[in-house]
């Protein structure tokens, strides 16, 4: 089961596999912005909002439980 943060901060917020969750708790330990928090033995994003995603809490999960899968980025503005 995939698990993300309730609402939507501005930036990309990671999603934790709960399936692959082990509740290290390594990945709320390594957020520079304590997103992250760890609830019924798993990790989740419990504050999206202030998410600005360094990438650490993905690079530190042994489990590959957190990913950030993809970024929608809209089109530039071309005109000049």
């Amino acid at each position: 089961m995939l698990c993300e943060g309730e609402g939507h901060g501005e930036g990309p917020v990671p999603v934790i596999d709960t399936a692959l969750c082990t509740g290290c708790g390594l990945c709320v330990l390594a957020c520079p912005h304590h997103a992250l928090e760890m609830k019924d033995g798993v990790a989740r994003v419990a504050r999206p909002e202030v998410c600005r995603y360094t990438g650490s809490c993905e690079r530190i999960c042994p489990t590959g439980a957190v990913r950030l899968y993809f970024v929608i980025v809209g089109p530039r503005d071309t005109a000049e």
